[in-house]
Order: structure tokens, then sequence, then C-alpha cells
């Protein structure tokens, strides 16, 4: 029987057969070192590695132990085959990694100074340049010759005491904290000496798995061909479909990406427009800020105003304002003459289309060939697909009869009825219980006035998954515009009070490296990073079982937060008009949703998130196995991520499995070393025993960044490019993780077309200043702010807001000192009558007015100063210069008392 066992070839049939013969021969497999117990001495029985040190115990007399000998034989080989397959599976998973990091070269240094650089700072980090004399280099180095000769050794550390929850002595702890190190020093040092096939992961040294990730990883690239390095560096093509010839001349042009701003014009009209639309909403403010401060009481009848609300409307010319005020307005626009006499000119010299991008030969080869440019699923970039492949697979989703179902015309204009009726019930419940009028026009912004007109129906499409073999489409049907569109914004701002209290709901990657750098795990115990993808989440989400736990879930919070009943009650309305009766266009043809959740709704994300928050919540608060065994779980919609304590990779993945949803399908995977998590890559430091993390680039991600050739203002390109590097910042938790990111970004940069002395400028006024408040999470004051609003045109490449600003508010801060200086002289009886002659800008391009008066006169009950053609463009020629240009002179007599009303200058209660 045993040499029937012994000859036994198949992993799985031994394993079967070892299984079924354990109970006879009480062998039990052991997570940790155990001593064999032979009646006489005590001995362990070790693996060759130091990943699976599984053992098998038995009691029993040494002949007995002998003569069972091959039945454990068989059981390690199976062991060693599984966890051979587990490496080269990890190996693989580096290489994809390696892959993804390899970003743009620098312009001026050689892709083998780049890599080489790279790599010898990570070792010099692991302390293996030779340069330098430390703790992390070892004496009796063998000499190279002799370490290739003799291979790889495996250490074996025997720790005293191994039972499960036995206390470790602090010097047992630095010795195994040492041996460690001793051993990545060892093992970066064979890898530094001999290059092997980057193509074949399965040809890897397994000292690949020892080094930390980031090394790992610029070890892998340093082993790739110069030649694969440099094509993977400068890319310049975008994705394309099946059936798309795209040559290189189009492609080319095409790679400046969707983020590509076309030319226009210097257009010198575009700024005085602009002022124009910015004098008369400010003209507005000022109107209802004096009218408040007139009646103050007012204040706390009138209905509160939700930004969230707000609706496009007709703008209506505002009155002109106290003198003062309207003087502040014409020093603005005596800066805008100035801008457009002194820079105007040379804006419009200078200002050309770079002729980088050929538009126009793009376009027609588009249209003739029938193809087109899509954005892609994960933002991997632009792709080039048939306009048959993509009315083809979009109908493909439609066809989806679980999903959806076809309806009549007939059929169509029934639910676009009852829409209608719901919103407006919806609607006239709001005017009738909650009195907020701007609510009321908000709900039913979407029906259409005249109920002959149809609502608009959300047109669907998707985008191609480029990263999914074969490619597919995730659908997407933007609600924006439909009826019940309105609904869904609100339901969704009345559930971000009770997400953001969600303890497992990662609001982004900023979210997690926060809940990471406070995370404490225990040295002593094997831990594994196990990652999770829901499948389908929002198609497969039960919608009427997340809208009722939705719903009870806001009642309970909302009573506990004083929300009257009546808004309880308009929620739910809501709730159930936002997700009820959703239909479609496509090709002329109408589809009705049938279960799940829309992609483009505006309360999809908040209800899944809820959903998904419901039942991890209840099992993580109940499970005894995932209180003790998963110190961290965290979601983002529909990826999730977990720590968890296990001594083997079956082991987490139970673990893990214990976590579901209802209805949904969650896909599990588990790693001891690395997983890649939104845009990081998480691994276990076998150093630090912590979880660290550096920036992840998703595999076909092209990389696309506003090129140096977009006609996007100089400021919006530095914006972006300091933006990144907060954002790399928070994705990497060592600080050679973030240099060595910054570096890739600036390389990213200088390829898009940047000036390479101005990327390293930006780069050095911001590198500190952005690691330093990675994690911050500063809770600023609001501060109110007026908004000059501008389109992208070359006419603002020189302007400068601020001395806008400073021109106005000057003018007004000196008008209210006089003001000021003049009613403290009146009460102290000596009031002087100080003269101002200004000249003073009205709706017109050109001055027509000159008012000469003292300034507290700016304040009096009088209207506005008369005006000569306060309405034309120039002044009328049938007026003398003597009516055309007047001089007014108001003689104010001087009051010791004065009156309380001249004392706030008829209404104004304050002085700033």
């Amino acid at each position: 029987m045993l040499a029937s066992l012994s000859s036994a070839t198949s992993a799985d049939t031994n394993w079967r057969i070892v299984k079924a013969f354990s109970s006879s021969f009480l062998i039990t497999i052991f997570p940790r070192p155990l001593p064999l117990n032979s009646g006489r001495t005590n001995s362990v029985l070790t693996e060759p590695s130091r990943d699976m040190k599984h053992h098998a115990c038995a009691r029993m007399s040494e002949p007995g132990w002998r003569r069972y000998a091959p039945v454990l034989d068989i059981l390690r080989s199976v062991r060693t085959e599984r966890l051979a397959s587990a490496k080269v599976k990890a190996k693989r998973e580096l290489k994809k990694s390696a892959d993804v990091q390899m970003g743009d070269a620098s312009a001026e240094k050689s892709i083998a100074e780049v890599v080489d650089e790279r790599l010898a700072a990570a070792m010099k980090k692991m302390g293996l340049n030779d340069k330098k004399e430390g703790r992390y280099l070892f004496q009796g180095r063998r000499e190279e010759e002799d370490r290739r000769q003799a291979g790889r050794q495996e250490e074996v550390v025997l720790f005293k005491g191994a039972q499960r929850g036995q206390e470790f002595l602090e010097a047992e702890e630095e010795a195994a904290a040492e041996a460690e190190r001793q051993r990545q020093r060892e093992a970066a040092l064979k890898l530094s000496t001999r290059r092997y096939d980057f193509f074949k992961p399965h040809h890897y040294p397994d000292e690949i798995l020892m080094v930390p990730t980031p090394l790992a990883i610029q070890t892998l690239i340093a082993w790739a061909p110069l030649p694969y390095v440099e094509a993977a560096r400068f890319r310049a093509d975008v994705h394309v479909g099946p059936d798309v010839f795209l040559p290189r001349s189009i492609s080319m042009h095409l790679s400046a990406s969707l983020r590509y701003l076309l030319y226009s014009r210097a257009n010198v009209k575009t700024l005085y427009d602009t002022y124009s639309e910015f004098e008369n909403r400010i003209r507005w403010v000022y109107f209802f800020a004096k009218k408040k401060a007139l009646n103050p009481k007012a204040e706390q009848t009138e209905q509160p105003y939700d930004p969230d609300y707000a609706l496009p409307h007709a703008t209506t010319a505002a009155d002109l304002q106290d003198a003062y005020f309207e003087l502040g307005l014409t020093e603005g626009k005596k800066y805008i003459d100035k801008y457009v006499e002194e820079f105007v000119p040379s804006i419009k010299a200078t200002s050309k289309d770079s002729g980088l991008v050929w538009l126009t030969e793009a376009r027609e080869f588009l249209l003739k060939n029938e193809y087109i440019v899509t954005p892609t699923d994960k933002n991997l970039g632009a792709a080039v697909v048939t306009r048959k492949w993509f009315i083809e697979n979009s109908k493909l989703l439609l066809s989806d009869t679980n999903n959806y179902t076809k309806i009549s015309a007939a059929e169509r204009q029934v639910i676009l009825e009852r829409t209608r009726t719901n919103v407006v019930a919806a609607s006239d419940f709001a005017d009738q219980f909650l009195d907020n009028e701007q609510l009321v026009k908000f709900l039913r912004s979407k029906i259409p006035e005249s109920e002959l007109d149809e609502s608009k129906v959300p047109v669907f499409y998707g985008v191609p998954k480029i990263h999914k073999t074969p490619t597919k489409m995730r659908p997407i049907v933007p609600c924006h515009s439909c009826a019940q569109g309105p609904a869904a914004k609100f339901v969704s701002k009345q559930l971000k009070p009770l997400l953001a209290e969600r303890p497992y709901v990662l609001r982004g990657s900023k979210d997690l490296a926060q809940r990471i750098s406070k995370l404490h795990l225990d040295p002593k115990r094997k831990k594994y990073l196990v990652s999770g993808d829901i499948v389908a989440f929002y198609p497969n989400i039960p919608a009427d079982r997340c809208m009722d736990i939705v719903y009870e879930w806001y009642k309970t919070w909302a009573l506990n937060h004083d929300v009257s009943a009546a808004e309880i009650h308009l929620f739910r309305r809501c709730l159930h008009l936002a997700n009820k009766d959703l239909i479609i266009d496509f090709q002329d043809e109408t589809f009705l949703q049938k279960k799940g959740l829309a992609m483009g709704v505006a309360c999809s994300p908040d209800l899944a998130n809820l959903f998904g928050a419901w039942h991890e919540e209840e099992i993580l608060r109940t499970d005894e196995v995932l209180k003790t065994e998963m110190p961290f779980f965290g979601r983002f919609i529909d990826d999730v991520i977990g720590v968890v304590y296990a001594n083997s990779r079956e082991e987490a993945l139970q673990i893990a499995k214990r976590v579901q949803y209802q209805d949904v399908e969650l896909e599990w995977e588990a790693s001891e070393w690395n997983t890649p998590f939104l845009d990081m890559l998480m691994y276990l430091d076998p150093i630090t025993k912590r979880v660290e993390h550096l920036p992840y680039r998703k595999k076909l991600n092209h990389k696309e960044r506003i090129p140096w050739a977009s006609h996007h203002p100089k400021d919006v390109k530095k914006g972006t490019f300091i933006g990144e590097m907060s954002r790399l910042a928070t994705l990497s938790s060592k600080t050679e993780h973030y240099i060595a990111a910054i570096g890739e970004l600036g390389d990213l940069y200088v390829g898009r077309g940047y000036p390479r002395d101005l990327v390293r400028m930006w780069t050095k006024d911001n590198l500190e200043t952005r690691w330093t408040q990675r994690l911050d999470d500063p809770h600023k004051v609001p501060i109110d702010v007026f908004v000059l609003k501008t389109a992208y045109n070359p006419i603002w490449y020189r302007f400068d807001i601020k001395e806008l600003s400073k021109s106005i508010t000057e003018s007004w801060d000196s008008s209210l000192t006089v003001f000021w200086d003049n009613q403290a002289l009146r009460f102290a009886g000596l009031r002087t009558r100080p003269v101002m002659q200004e000249q003073v800008t009205l709706r017109t391009a050109k001055p027509v007015e000159t008012i000469q008066r003292s300034l507290d006169d700016f304040w009096s009950v009088a209207a506005a100063p008369p005006v000569a053609n306060a309405d034309a463009d120039v002044p009328d020629p049938s007026l003398g210069p003597a009516d055309s240009l007047r001089t007014h002179e108001y003689a104010a007599p001087a009051d010791s008392a004065g009156s309380d009303e001249d004392m706030l200058g008829r209404g104004w209660r304050g002085h700033k």
C-alpha cells in the first residue's frame, strides 16, 4: 500500500489519499513547528521554505515513524507543489506591476541611467552600497563566484517556545528581526549580481519575493530590455478596438487625449462682457445686503437659500447703487481699460494655434471610416472603436432580459405621464408642508411647462472595459436631465450625513491612507492582504430591498437629528420616484430597466454604499471570527480591502468570505506579499511588519495628461502638476516611494512636452510642503468670495485678478474712511468739507460724468447723480461740452449734532 502511495504522481490524488489516512496515522497538521515526540528525544521537522512551516506530528515509536515516512513525504511534496504554484503566481503579479511602473523617461537622460539610478537608490536603502560601511553590511561575505556556485541556501530560524500565544523575549525578537534583515540583504545581493529573463516569471529566483515589493519591482525593470522599457515609457498611441486600423500619422495626434483644449482667438469683447456681468451680480448682492441691514427682522422671515437647488434664470439688470459703491466698480473698469491698452496687443500678436495637433485631418479620418473616440472604463485613456462595434455591444447589454425589457411607444407614454404626475405630487407636497419655495421649483425643474411637451429621456451608452478579455461595455445612464433627476439629487443630499458616519465606507485613497497610518498589527502573527471585487454591483442590487433598508436607516437617523416628519415623507416619495420607472432610449428604441440601480442616477452611489454598509456593519459586529482575525476592513463602492491573520492563503480566504452581501457575488483574492487597491499598491513590509503602500498605475493605463501643446492657461497646467504631487504624496507611505514617484511624474510631464526647467521649479517649490501635508485634513473657515466668471481664452493670459480686486476694494476703503472721518468731525463740531473730484463711468465704455462733492454726501437720500446719456455708448453730440461733462457741487451744511440716519449713511449698519 505504501509503495503505491509513494509512486503516485498527481498532487491532488496524493492529497486526498493522505487526508483519508490521516485519522488512522494520527497525523495532525499544525501551523507552527512542533517537536516530534519519539518517546526518547525531541527533534524538529522543518520544511525547506520559510513561508510554509507546516509540520507533521505523530506520537508513535521510531520504527512506526519510519514505516509511515513515505506518506509524510507525499504530504511534503504536495505542499511544496502548492507553494511553488503560489510563488509563480506572485512572480507574475510582480511582473505586471513592473510593466505598469515603467513611466515616461527623461528626455535628457538615457533609460539605462534612469533605471540604474533608481535601482542604486533602492539598494542603498537596503544597505548594499559597497561605498559605505555600517550596520547593513555583513562580514565574511563569500566571493561572488563561490556564491553563484553555491546557489540559494535556506536559513532556518528556530524560535524557542513556539506554541501559539507564548510571549517572546525582547532579545529573541531583536534576533529574529536581525535574521530577517540578514536574509533580505543576502536576497538583494543575489538579485543585484545576476540578470534573469524578464519575460519568464517562472524563472525568477525566489529571492524576488523576499525583498520589499518596491525593490522587487525596480529590480525587474532593470532586468527588462532597454528597447522594451523605452516603448513602455514613450507612448504615443491610443487604445483601438476590433477592426480598427489607425495609422501612426493619426494616432499621434489623438494621443493628445480628450484633455486637449482647442485653440480660440483672443476676444476683447469677452473681457467687457464678463465684467459687465460681474457688475450686475455684485450690485444685486449689495442691494440685498443693504436691504437686510435696514430691516433685520426681514431676514428671519426670508426662506433659506441652498446653492445645491439653484436653477438658471434670466438675468435682470440691477439699478445703480450708492455712489461710493459705483465709484469702486468704475476703478475696476479702469483696470480693464489699462489691461486692454498695455497687454492685449501683444497677446493678439503671440496667440496662435501651435499646430502640434492636426484636428482637421484626424476628424476627417474618423468620419470617413466611421470610427468613434470614446473614454474607457477605469480612466485608462481614450479608445478608438468602430461605430458598428459600439452599437452592437450597446445592444448586447440591452438584450439582457434579466435587466432590461423593450417597451412600445404607448408604454413609454404611460410611464412618462406617471413620472410627471409623481414629480408634480412631490413638488406640491413640499410646497404645502415644507414651505420651501426653492425646493419646490427645483423638484419640478425638469418638467416641461407645456403638458404637450415630453420630458427628456436618458440616452443609454457604454464605455469599453479594455482591461477585460474579451472587451465588454460598462452601461451608463445619464439621468441629469430626466424628470426624476432633481428628486434623485434631493435624496443624495439627504443621505450624505448618514453616509459620512459609516465606519467601513472609504471616501477615497486619502481616507484609506489615513486609516492605514493609524493601523497597528500584531507583529507576531502572520498576515494576509485580502481584496474583493463585487461583481456587477449596481445591476445586481435588489432595488426594493435596498430602498427599504436605506429608508428605515434614514428615518432612524432623521428622528435623532430633528428632521421633520414632512421632510422624511418627502424623502421616501423622492426615493421611489428616482429609482422606479427608469426608461432609456437607444437607436430609436426605448427600454425599461427591470432591476438593480442605474449608473448615472445621482443617488445610486449613496444607495449602493449604504446597502453594502448595512450588511458589513451587521456581520463585523456579530461575527466573532472576524472580530479577532480581521483587524482592518474597508470598502470603496464595489472594491473591498482587508487584513486578516491567517497561517495560509486558504485560511485567509475562508475568513474573508465570511463577509457577504445579499444577492451579489463577492470575489476574493489573498496575498501575503502585496495587492493593488484603487490607485495604491499595498504591501506587507517584512521588516516593519506594517502595511505600506506606494502609487500604482493600472495595466493598459496610457497615463494621459494635459499636453503642453494644449491651450489651457499656464496656471491650470501648474495646478494640475501640483495637484498630482499632492496625490502621489498621499499614496506613498514612505519618503523613498514619494521621491521615486515625483521623479517619474516629472519625466512624464517632460514627455508630454513641458519645459524641464519649469517642471523642476514646480517640483522644488512644492516638494516638501506636499509631503508634510499629505494626510492633513484641514477644516478651513469658509471664506466668502465673489467670482469673476471667465472662460478659457487667450485674452485672460496676463490678467491679474488680484489687481482688479485691489482696484475696487481700495476705492471703497478710501471712500468709507473719508466718510467716517467726516462723521467723527461732525459730532465734534469741527466738520470740514473736503471735496473730491473723480470721473465716474456708469454703464458706458467712456467717462461721461465728473462728480465733485464731499464724500459724506454719497450717503444722502438723493438718487444717484445725474448722468448724461447713461445708456449710450458715446456722449450725445447735441450736448455741448458743459452739458456732456458737468461739474456738480453739493453744499451740505455742517451739522454738529447730526442725526442717526446721517451717521448710518441712510441704512449703513456698521463699518468694516
